[in-house]
């Protein structure tokens, strides 16, 4: 029987106030504990991955990283301008 496939998608957490190019924004403090209580939301509801895709914007990564690092697993992640660019 085949799994049933799901997309869950997932916005990056607060990030600094802007003052840096756009593509460069780190997470805020704030946003680095919203980031790893993504990852716990999602293990607590059985939802973890089977692949990550995720921006360049370096506070899409760290957020992807830090949810990451709460999950039990190592999930495959691939980096993709295109989602930072918002293109098919």
């Amino acid at each position: 029987m085949r799994r049933k496939r799901q997309l869950t998608l997932i916005r990056h957490a607060k990030s600094e106030p802007h003052g840096e190019p756009d593509s460069t924004r780190a997470l805020a403090k704030r946003g680095r504990a919203d980031a790893a209580a993504i990852g716990r939301w999602l293990l607590e509801h059985e939802m973890v991955p089977d692949l990550a895709v995720v921006s360049t914007a370096r506070r899409a990564q760290q957020t992807w990283e830090l949810a990451a690092a709460e999950l039990d697993a190592t999930i495959p992640t691939r980096i993709d301008e295109r989602i930072y660019d918002n293109t098919v």
